[in-house]
């Protein structure tokens, strides 16, 4: 009963958890370059072993000596959170400082906590025409400095090339990363490679930049808003079932032992 429980216990826990990723991803349809977030769920289990009523040496010699019946459910967990990469729909905004980038590219973005990468393509000119991000994150050029445009007529070219009056002044630093690289969100629209001494930025050459575009988020909506009630209703069950547990193991304690 105890280990029915502590069963239910950690499919609450895994279903609440699951539920903040897809709220996650529902929140963020509507943000420009946003990719989803996948949560999926392994099993627990438990190794089970004969024992020898003859035995006389105690239980941690037969575990380690008999051979393995099987293994026994124990509960459920969220495994590792991973990122779904997959492009977004590219629609049409006719902004000239909105960039979708078609391909596996990042933008290199620096941040006060330090340089990240980034799909949003929605941009800015600050006070000081510097080329910032629509959280206010600096746009860095192909030599890592900070992108400061003059007025005029601003071009992107789909290799990132940025023009003023039809002559060339910078270009935007669109990197990517050699396939099996794992990065890990750092907020919204930000993404870090999660071990940077093992894995360096590329530039991404065969990404096209496409001015007065915005990729859109990745999420499936009606895919995430079925799996939040999926979800719920898997919650509820095991709530369900833990009241159950507790029900019996009281009438066990209260009742059994008066025979």
């Amino acid at each position: 009963m105890i280990r029915g429980i502590r069963a239910a216990a950690s499919a609450m826990s895994t279903q609440l958890a699951r539920q903040e990723v897809l709220a996650q991803n529902v929140a963020n349809f509507s943000t420009a370059g946003y990719k989803q977030e996948f949560a999926p769920v392994e099993g627990l289990a438990a190794n089970v072993n004969r024992v020898d009523r003859g035995s006389k040496s105690g239980f941690s010699y037969v575990a380690q000596q008999l051979p393995q019946v099987g293994s026994m459910g124990t509960g459920i967990a969220v495994s590792e959170v991973s990122v779904d990469f997959r492009q977004g729909i590219v629609s049409e905004t006719h902004r000239p400082l909105d960039v979708a980038l078609e391909g596996d590219g990042f933008l290199e973005t620096l941040t006060p906590e330090g340089y990240f990468y980034s799909r949003g393509g929605v941009l800015h000119l600050d006070a000081e025409s510097r080329l910032v991000t629509d959280e206010g994150y600096f746009v860095l050029d192909s030599n890592g400095e900070l992108l400061t445009l003059g007025e005029g007529d601003l071009r992107f070219g789909r290799d990132g090339t940025i023009s003023l009056d039809g002559e060339a002044v910078a270009q935007l630093s669109v990197v990517e990363f050699e396939p099996g690289t794992m990065l890990v969100k750092a907020g919204v629209g930000l993404y870090t490679v999660q071990n940077p001494e093992t894995a360096q930025p590329m530039v991404a050459a065969e990404t096209v930049v496409r001015q007065g575009f915005l990729e859109e988020s990745n999420v499936d909506q009606a895919s995430a808003m079925t799996e939040l009630m999926t979800g719920l209703r898997a919650y509820q069950a095991s709530q369900r079932m833990m009241l159950a547990q507790d029900e019996l193991l009281g009438r066990a304690v209260n009742e059994v032992g008066r025979l």
